[in-house]
């Protein structure tokens, strides 16, 4: 009988640990940073299985978004980041979105095509190896990255892209005499239908791939693993 009560004690406690360790971003917070180096020796991968590095996006501003499919907030926001990339297109400016999908390209794929994300490039972190790197703690998380490649801000939690006061931040990180852009934020219309953010199955998501529900914390010199 003390055996089996030790371990269903075990599994209540595991069960709660594990329930914690899912936890997501979900309250809204901008925090501009002392300029930091990227990791720019890690890989991250595009559609077709090509090999990119952040020191590849050098002399444009970069919007780095670390979300998943099975993330309803990130998932809930995504085509406000789509909006964003088309507003922005004309500027040297590049939103990448980073899956952290276990499942890899093809559940992205499916996501973007069911959602009809248009103006964002399919980018997957195999293994999660930039999400390490970044010390992230939870989804959504984005970080600016300006045109010298240091870090200057992050972004955790729901973030309204199409707000003037979000997008302020990133203009002023925009070198050059550039024209504001438009923004094409329509506010959605009580009887609009609104599709679901994620139709397909929920997986089992590994430890690894989420954090706690904090705030990233940023060393001055972000390690690599």
């Amino acid at each position: 009988m003390k055996s089996y009560l030790k371990k269903l004690l075990f599994f209540l406690m595991l069960s709660s640990i594990i329930t914690t360790s899912f936890a997501l971003n979900t309250k809204s917070k901008i925090k501009m940073l002392e300029p930091q180096n990227v990791p720019d020796d890690i890989p991250f991968f595009g559609e077709n299985g090509e090999k990119y590095f952040l020191d590849q996006f050098e002399n444009k501003t970069i919007l780095l978004i670390f979300w998943a499919t099975w993330c309803a907030t990130c998932v809930k926001e995504m085509p406000d980041i789509d909006m964003l990339q088309k507003d922005f297109r004309k500027l040297p400016f590049e939103v990448i979105a980073l899956s952290q999908d276990f499942q890899g390209i093809e559940i992205i794929k499916e996501y973007f095509e069911k959602q009809e994300i248009r103006h964002l490039k399919i980018y997957h972190d195999y293994q999660n190896k930039l999400f390490k790197a970044f010390s992230v703690v939870g989804i959504p998380t984005s970080f600016l990255i300006n045109q010298d490649g240091k870090i200057i801000t992050v972004f955790t939690g729901n973030i309204k892209w199409y707000e003037d006061e979000v997008r302020n931040v990133i203009l002023s990180n925009i070198n050059g005499n550039i024209v504001e852009p438009k923004n094409s934020y329509k506010p959605q219309s009580l009887n609009q239908v609104i599709k679901s953010p994620t139709d397909h199955k929920k997986e089992d998501k590994p430890a690894h791939e989420i954090k706690t529900e904090e705030v990233p914390s940023i060393n001055k010199s972000i390690q690599t693993q």
